[in-house]
């Protein structure tokens, strides 16, 4: 059941506001390249095959990703929250003029009203 629920939810993604100028783009980038009637079928199936596994393999290997980092904080989360803390203080003591750190400069001249 929770995989025909994530299919039709995918589906309703997918018909979206958002996404419907989209679709005549999707539709001749899998019927491209076709030139014979007989094989016109058979190739929009392998764009389109092709064009889902693409997008399977790069989800999964950022899911992957996102999974290892946030394991590394998870783990390390003592550390993480010491040295980002010691970055924030620097961007403020920076900001107020404590400290001048190089390449943080600012905008030269100020804003201006329009």
């Amino acid at each position: 059941m929770v995989f025909f629920i994530t299919f039709i939810e995918g589906i309703i993604s997918f018909i979206s506001p958002c996404m419907l100028p989209l679709l005549p783009l999707y539709l001749s980038y899998f019927a491209g390249g076709a030139d014979r009637e007989e094989h016109k079928t058979s190739a929009v199936f392998v764009h389109a095959l092709f064009f889902v596994l693409g997008f399977t393999l790069i989800f999964s290997l950022m899911g992957l990703f996102a999974g290892v980092i946030g394991a590394f904080f998870v783990r390390y989360q003592l550390w993480v929250n010491v040295v980002t803390g010691a970055i924030v203080i620097l961007f403020g003591l920076n900001y107020l003029g404590v400290i001048r750190l190089p390449g943080f400069k600012g905008m030269k001249g100020g804003m201006k009203a329009g």
